[in-house]
């Protein structure tokens, strides 16, 4: 497979540009991780690094939960 990108494989972003990505605030992603909901994946000179899949998957869940609440 070459020239091929694994899409599953891991994609480090910062907890900021997490929060960008999926359209909620800064604190709402703390929340998250506070609540064990998102798993930081290290620590480097940025802050936290989180998977960037992973928070596509919980916006999403979090998405149709509002949704089935309303």
């Amino acid at each position: 497979m070459s020239g091929l990108m694994d899409i599953d494989a891991p994609v480090p972003i910062t907890l900021k540009e997490a929060a960008a990505l999926v359209g909620i605030s800064y604190s709402g992603i703390k929340h998250w991780t506070s609540r064990g909901l998102l798993k930081p994946m290290a620590v480097d000179e940025r802050g936290y690094v989180v998977d960037r899949n992973e928070v596509f998957e919980l916006a999403e869940r979090m998405r149709r939960r509002r949704r089935l609440r309303s």
